[in-house]
């Protein structure tokens, strides 16, 4: 069925007349990276001076997860990766990616890491979690990166025995970040 259509219709002088949307002049990405971190930082309702919850080495971070995920313990899952308030206050400023001529945004940064990471873990938790799975080997193959005061554990690759089959070498979670001798996970993505 065709439909008729009139003539376009022309703007009424009053339509010229109407203010730009708000966002029109101003770009976020032009802004300083040190206001994207300032509103960054005033969205939280903390501000941790410490990895909390935090390991005394890789091997120690990586057997609670392994008793976690044995377990199905969401809450420690939890608490063994970097929350966005010691993103914001710990972490993103020291990392590469914050500096020229990278210079990403902290919201832009903390997204992809959260939204890998969920994804990661949901996989790690359908194929791993409740099920007896004990640790054969872990292996950092690639070299720590400094990034200021923070050491960065990249590339780690587990060997794990579940329900009694041993499975290939991978990655079971994203990067391991060291500060003040203190570990956490960044994320949870992962080669699942």
């Amino acid at each position: 069925m065709l439909v008729a259509c009139g003539p376009a219709e022309t703007p009424s002088p009053s339509d010229s007349a109407l203010p730009a949307p708000p966002s029109a002049g101003v770009i976020d990405s032009a802004l300083p990276i040190a206001e994207h971190l300032r509103r960054f930082r005033a969205t939280l309702s903390e501000r941790p001076d410490t990895l909390r919850h935090a390991a005394a080495s890789v091997d120690q971070l990586v057997r609670r997860w392994i008793a976690a995920m044995a377990a199905r313990d969401t809450t420690t899952l939890r608490a063994l990766v970097i929350d966005r308030a010691e993103f914001a206050q710990l972490i993103y400023e020291q990392m590469r990616i914050a500096q020229p001529p990278y210079e990403m945004a902290p919201a832009l940064l903390w997204f992809q890491i959260s939204e890998r990471s969920e994804l990661g873990i949901r996989k790690s938790l359908e194929q791993l979690g409740g099920r007896p799975v004990t640790l054969r080997s872990l292996r950092c193959p690639t070299p720590v990166d400094t990034q200021g005061m923070l050491r960065m554990h990249d590339g780690c690759l587990l060997r794990l025995r579940v329900a009694g089959d041993t499975l290939p070498e991978m990655r079971y979670f994203g990067s391991i970040v060291e500060r003040y001798g203190r570990h956490k996970f960044v994320g949870y993505s992962n080669d699942l």
